[in-house]
């Protein structure tokens, strides 16, 4: 019989005390807001026979700023930058037809050109209401 694992060990001691240390970052809003509303933005995506939405942006965020490696990682994980990455989204899925509830995927890339921030956007329509026993309308 071939062991595949460390097997059963018994705690000794109970750890009493955990810490983590966490790094917060956010930008200033306004030079936020200002990149995103500066930013080369690339949509595609249509509705599909079902009713269900699939589609891409893509934007791009140049820094031209002397700490634009400072500042790169700052935006990557920025959660100003994250929503209002996804309002753009959400604005160009639904001029393109999406409808109902929409799920976003976000995948953050630094390259030559600055940040590309893509959000993968998937929308379905629900269903129409069934007519059940309780709702039905009388005709006279």
């Amino acid at each position: 019989m071939s062991s595949r694992g460390p097997g059963v060990v018994k705690v000794r001691t109970i750890p009493t005390l955990r810490t983590r240390e966490v790094s917060l970052v956010s930008l200033t809003e306004g030079l936020v807001r200002d990149w995103l509303d500066g930013s080369d933005v690339m949509s595609e995506g249509a509705a599909v026979s079902d009713g269900a939405y699939f589609g891409t942006t893509s934007i791009v965020i140049a820094i031209t700023d002397a700490r634009r490696h400072e500042i790169e990682s700052a935006l990557v994980v920025d959660p100003h930058m994250r929503v209002r990455a996804l309002r753009i989204a959400v604005r160009e899925a639904r001029g393109r037809g999406a409808d109902g509830t929409l799920y976003a995927e976000f995948s953050i890339v630094r390259n030559a050109r600055g940040i590309v921030v893509t959000i993968d956007i998937e929308s379905r329509r629900a269903a129409p209401p069934t007519s059940s026993p309780l709702t039905r309308t009388r005709s006279c």
